[in-house]
């Protein structure tokens, strides 16, 4: 595991839903400055349907905790 600085870290994760979604959230990161990460099925165009969010969640890099801390940068024990 590597060692991140605080300021490598990623505060969030946002699932967006739809394109809606995804230009909203685009907007408060490109505004605010926010370190997020914005995922979404083809950026946006794509929608996550409530019952397939069970199915996205379950792929990678969301199927296990080392996987996702080595893609979003984020440090556990």
């Amino acid at each position: 595991m590597r060692k991140l600085t605080p300021a490598q870290y990623k505060k969030a994760v946002v699932i967006v839903h739809g394109k809606s979604e995804h230009y909203l959230a685009s907007y408060i990161y490109t505004n605010l400055h926010l370190p997020v990460v914005i995922v979404g099925r083809n950026s946006g165009r794509s929608s996550i349907q409530i019952n397939g969010l069970k199915s996205f969640l379950s792929s990678r890099p969301y199927n296990n905790l080392k996987t996702f801390a080595d893609t979003y940068s984020v440090e556990y024990e």
